[in-house]
């Protein structure tokens, strides 16, 4: 709907950046290029990175969009593994992966205050 609506009002071309999903580009009857932001984030962060910094991947399908961070800032991965307990909600977050000899945390959806609303 969005993509018929930016061609309803005249754009003829469209640019993004780390799409969620490269298959977006086929709602649009335009053409459409699609960027990656890794570059220039990674030389974004790298100055102000700590030591043992680590990227996370939020589930097993960005796994090589954190794998190409964690190569360019010099960093460890580590995967979320998410159970989906519903279509709305993922419940599960046990990790996998991280630096050696450092305990792996296992988060349920209740540990991210900054989800809940009360």
């Amino acid at each position: 709907m969005v993509a018929d609506l930016m061609q309803t009002v005249g754009i003829q071309h469209v640019l993004t950046i780390d799409l969620h999903a490269l298959q977006i580009e086929g709602s649009f009857r335009i053409p459409v290029d699609s960027l990656s932001g890794v570059s220039i984030l990674c030389r974004a962060l790298s100055a102000d990175l700590p030591d043992g910094a680590v990227v996370v991947s939020p589930d097993a399908g960005r796994v090589k969009l954190a794998t190409e961070y964690a190569h360019r800032l010099g960093a460890t991965v580590t995967i979320l593994h998410k159970r989906r307990e519903s279509a709305a909600r993922d419940d599960d977050y046990p990790c996998c992966g991280g630096r050696p000899g450092s305990p792996l945390p296992h988060y349920r959806w209740h540990d991210f205050d900054w989800w809940n609303d009360d």
